[in-house]
């Protein structure tokens, strides 16, 4: 609670040049919360239970909200607090938005095993929550009594299981249309998903090392150092990056590759795979084409960094430059308690 404060006090000077309208931040969570109640309803979602949970909460914490703008009388001192609220609501609308894509297959690679990213969003969310209910019980003692308290259920191993079983259902069926245009894509996917269930039992052994590493484009070098170099690249037309090195496939690099298989976290870049290839065996394209046996590193891209972020920070709008100063304070608070 005390960095929380200061935190909130810190960024305060952030909003003093800018008019912020605190009818208009609680409309728009009315808004998203409308628009995630309907995709809900009609759509067929990826890690449905994970994202019924983040959102059954939603609609009682803006009441407390709509409480806390009827005690304000037009103060501003609540203008930090009501803009990381909409920030909170919007990022977990665009969660659900994803899972509800029609191209499910493609988005499942970013929301396959993506628990921590809910628990991070329901964590925030129980933040603004807190904050919002010490504000009220300080200002108007006497508007508690039409708070309902709220319950923030973090989603069980059972329901993260379920999420991930349906998913590899949906998987299985597509993978036997052969005419199905993403059929590699998703023959990929269930191999992942099957790797990331035998990590998690431990069963290191029985991961699948790919081998097919012909779907692979590569394209400029964004990096490079002592051990290899890093490929913009595409694969089944996705952008990622592909990191080639000179490495031993053995079997402490297996355990390597095992923990970055499950590891999934929003403020992490995420692992798709892992190849070996020798180029004489696997006849590849001049571009692929080494005298050794390589090390393949599929991993996501990255559309920018921190420095770029920071430099860019002047033409940012206000609440995201917020959030980026959050997510910074926070890793450090972090590393701290390490």
């Amino acid at each position: 609670m005390e960095f929380r404060n200061k935190f909130l006090k810190d960024i305060g000077v952030v909003l003093k040049a800018r008019e912020v309208d605190i009818e208009d931040e609680l409309t728009q969570c009315y808004n998203y919360n409308q628009e995630i109640e309907v995709l809900l309803k009609t759509k067929v979602i990826l890690n449905k239970k994970q994202c019924v949970n983040i959102c059954q909460p939603l609609g009682r914490v803006i009441k407390v909200f709509e409480v806390l703008r009827a005690c304000s009388n037009g103060r501003s001192e609540y203008e930090v607090l009501f803009c990381e609220f909409q920030y909170t609501i919007l990022k977990i609308y665009k969660l659900i938005k994803a899972c509800a894509q029609e191209q499910w297959y493609e988005v499942s690679i970013f929301q396959m095993e993506n628990k921590e990213m809910f628990r991070e969003l329901l964590w925030d969310l129980k933040t603004c929550h807190d904050v919002g209910i010490d504000q009220l019980s300080k200002k108007c003692p006497k508007m508690m009594e039409v708070i309902t308290p709220i319950l923030f259920d973090v989603s069980t191993y059972e329901e993260v299981k379920r999420d991930s079983e349906e998913l590899f259902k949906r998987l299985d069926h597509k993978s036997k249309d052969t005419q199905f245009k993403d059929h590699d894509l998703v023959n990929y996917l269930s191999t992942r998903l099957t790797n990331l269930w035998y990590v998690e039992d431990g069963e290191m052994d029985f991961l699948e090392v790919s081998s097919d590493i012909k779907s692979l484009e590569l394209g400029r070098i964004i990096n490079e150092g002592a051990f290899g170099k890093v490929y913009e690249s595409k694969w089944f037309g996705l952008a990622i990056a592909t990191k080639i090195m000179d490495a031993s496939w053995n079997d402490m690099f297996i355990k390597e590759i095992g923990i970055l298989a499950i590891t999934s976290h929003p403020n992490l870049i995420k692992y798709y795979y892992a190849a070996k290839s020798d180029a004489n065996r696997n006849g590849e394209s001049p571009t692929l084409n080494y005298s050794r046996e390589k090390v393949y590193l599929v991993m996501e891209l990255m559309q920018t960094s921190l420095s770029n972020i920071l430099e860019a920070k002047r033409a940012m709008p206000y609440y995201f430059l917020i959030d980026v100063i959050y997510q910074i304070a926070r890793g450090m608070c972090y590393l701290h308690d390490m």
